[in-house]
């Protein structure tokens, strides 16, 4: 009981809008919260969404609140979205023994998430407390995540004590921003349990620095700007993507364009869809199109509507792969999205389309020559037109962001990935010899394959 009391005298001291990163007062007007969008605000509002989701996992007993079944020392993987799944799972299957934890669905085996409902019960006064003290732009994210603010003690107390009873030999992530991965970081970190990052997704400057004991990042491109987000101790190894090897033998040799995916992110509105559908119809009839709605979005039943208005043909982002759905375009159309880099890599033409007219540019594939840019549809179909007489090859434009590409392990990012996580499971790992310095990235040790071709 002691070890117990331990763990909820640390709770007490967690800086839980850190956990809860993308809602710290200095983030809370950021545009990295336009890509998860913002809950809706209220004092009352967020503590019944508390009490409503708990509801939820009440009605899924006994599998809520069952403990999962383990062996100890195994190596833990930890995903809570589609996406995080698919980065994780082809690292997973190289290593003997992994165990892919997740919630809500997600992953092998499950969270008892019920249990940091129960425990949060407990932590009302404190996150109260806070609230009342909190003055200014302290007080303002607690409008949009009190819930999340007091769901961080009782989370936290649980994946603690799950990790006390597991010791994993490491804990492999593929997420550093959100509470779920933030707090299994803390409390891996609290139990002295080796930590790896592996991003499901490209990142931004506008992410936390680096925590983790170690970092397996796609290339360069994400190393320097996690170098941006501040100095940090993590040993960074740039291996490529591992969620791409199984598609390596479809890239896309097509050298015209006949097929082309819309991915709407959710923050894109029902009207500039529509619009952009009824330019491309008039403009460019002969080529299909195929709508594809982010996989967290949940307005499948307006995008399938609009798509059979518009004749066009519907991806669920939930059921087939991105990496499968890549491998039957030949364009792509988007917004601020990863999809745009993933489908470079198929060879599959990038266009990043600005339904919003923000010119956010989040991730930089324009300004680094990735994907041009376009904000209106005339001009788009214009480009598409000419895509239709002709596609370029573009796989060559990945190098700055895969660090793979043209190597030996192009395609067998995972096999590179595992070999790197066996040498830290058994503490053999070596750097020198199949692995040399990055020496252009200040602030961040980061080293890549011996021999890499110029970025």
């Amino acid at each position: 009981m002691s070890g117990t009391w331990q763990i909820i005298r640390d709770a007490l001291s967690l800086d839980v809008s850190d956990l809860v990163y993308l809602y710290r007062p200095q983030n809370i007007d950021m545009t990295l919260l336009a890509q998860v969008g913002q809950p809706k605000p209220g004092f009352f509002v967020r503590i019944g969404a508390f009490f409503w989701r708990m509801l939820k996992l009440i009605r899924q007993l006994p599998q809520s609140g069952r403990m999962p079944s383990f062996s100890p020392q195994a190596p833990l993987f930890f995903v809570t979205t589609n996406n995080q799944t698919a980065a994780l799972r082809p690292l997973a299957q190289e290593i003997n023994g992994a165990y892919l934890l997740g919630m809500e669905g997600f992953g092998d085996h499950q969270l008892p998430l019920l249990w940091a409902y129960v425990w949060s019960l407990f932590f009302f006064p404190v996150v109260l407390v806070r609230y009342v003290l909190a003055r200014g732009v302290a007080r303002r994210p607690f409008r949009h995540v009190f819930d999340m603010y007091w769901l961080s003690y009782g989370y936290y107390i649980l994946v603690r004590r799950l990790l006390r009873r597991m010791q994993p030999a490491v804990v492999i992530m593929a997420n550093d921003h959100m509470l779920w991965t933030r707090a299994m970081l803390r409390a891996a970190q609290a139990e002295k349990i080796t930590t790896i990052y592996l991003p499901h997704a490209s990142v931004s400057e506008r992410f936390p620095p680096l925590a983790f004991d170690f970092a397996l990042l796609d290339g360069f491109d994400a190393a320097q700007k996690y170098a941006a987000c501040g100095p940090s101790a993590t040993q960074v190894f740039l291996v490529g993507l591992p969620r791409f090897d199984a598609y390596a033998t479809k890239i896309n040799r097509r050298s015209r364009a006949a097929m082309a995916g819309i991915c709407v992110n959710p923050q894109n509105g029902l009207a500039e869809v529509a619009a952009l559908a009824e330019i491309l119809r008039q403009h460019v009839p002969e080529m299909r199109f195929v709508l594809r709605p982010h996989p967290g979005d949940t307005r499948r039943d307006m995008w399938q509507n609009l798509a059979q208005r518009v004749g066009w043909e519907y991806s669920d982002g939930r059921t087939e792969p991105a990496f499968q759905f890549l491998s039957r375009m030949d364009v792509v159309l988007a917004g601020d999205s990863n999809i745009l880099l993933e489908a470079a890599l198929m060879n599959v033409y990038p266009i990043y389309y600005d339904f919003l007219g923000q010119k956010l540019d989040y991730y930089g594939f324009y300004q680094n020559g990735l994907a041009p840019y376009y904000d209106e549809p005339q001009a788009v179909a214009v480009a598409l037109q000419e895509l239709a007489t002709r596609k370029p090859d573009v796989r060559e434009r990945t190098k700055r962001y895969c660090a793979s590409v043209h190597t030996a392990y192009d395609g067998r990012s995972a096999e590179l990935a595992a070999a790197l996580i066996h040498q830290i499971i058994a503490g053999e790992l070596l750097t020198g010899t199949d692995w040399q310095r990055v020496p252009e990235i200040e602030g961040l040790v980061v080293y890549e394959l011996s021999g890499k071709g110029s970025r």
